[in-house]
């Protein structure tokens, strides 16, 4: 089922199996189902701009929070297409909060942390490449934690339980993507389609800059942590890292000395 597809992250695309590349599209599956969200309010006001100093490409990408110092966000998002190498961390800035020319906070990165076997490069073409192109799982690591070199304030964000996770789980996705780049924008009507070697499928409208956002649960009371967005497969599905492949690492990341 998926010996041939076309993924896009962030601004990048690239294709699993043979084949070439195609224009990225935004990752909006059916109508566009995205609404603004102007909120300061918890989880909300936990979300922000992953922003890259002096970067000048279409790569953009958003975060959250998970903790006063740890923002998470999709690991190809750190990573500098023309020499393969993660930026230096003085250059990641996380923009918490953004609402037009206002913000809640800013911090710059002290410094990243990546998933255990974490695996992910760029050729010289700007397409990344395949490790381990026979199988999803190297993308179920595609998630990293921004420790920051100044601690921002938030309300704690609940977490969504491992048993909490079935088939048919009520999703919302909220990002800043390239469209609405000052606007948290939110999906409230996608669900869980499926789960393919460790990655999350689902229907949520995603867009480029988008790459990075929560997906929350909608199971009951306030909307808990359950993903982090990471790209979409050719307008059909959208893929995200559940919770259980990178709340460990990250909740106790830090840097060394």
């Amino acid at each position: 089922m998926l010996r041939r597809l076309i993924i896009a992250l962030c601004g990048l695309v690239w294709a699993l199996g043979p084949g070439t590349t195609q224009e990225l599209h935004p990752g909006i599956i059916g109508d566009d189902n995205r609404v603004a969200v102007a909120s300061d309010t918890p989880p909300w006001n936990s979300i922000g701009h992953v922003n890259i100093e002096g970067y000048r490409s279409m790569l953009k990408c958003s975060g959250i929070l998970l903790s006063s110092n740890i923002v998470l966000t999709a690991a190809h998002c750190v990573i500098d297409v023309t020499t393969n190498k993660v930026f230096a961390p003085y250059r990641i800035h996380f923009l918490q909060n953004v609402h037009g020319t206002r913000i809640a906070g800013h911090a710059k990165a002290k410094c990243v942390r990546f998933l255990p076997d974490y695996q992910f490069g760029v050729g010289a073409a700007g397409l990344p490449l395949l490790r381990r192109p026979q199988s999803l799982q190297f993308l179920a690591r595609d998630v990293v934690a921004i420790v920051l070199a100044d601690p921002l304030t938030i309300d704690p964000i609940p977490l969504l339980e491992a048993h909490e996770i079935k088939l048919g789980l009520r999703l919302v996705h909220a990002s800043y993507p390239a469209d609405r780049r000052y606007q948290l924008m939110a999906d409230f009507q996608c669900r869980l389609i499926g789960v393919v070697q460790d990655l999350w499928l689902t229907d949520c409208d995603t867009h480029p800059a988008g790459s990075g956002g929560p997906i929350f649960a909608r199971a009951s009371g306030l909307p808990t942590l359950g993903a982090i967005m990471i790209g979409d497969v050719q307008n059909r599905v959208t893929l995200a890292v559940p919770i259980t492949e990178w709340v460990e690492s990250a909740r106790g990341a830090q840097c060394g000395i």
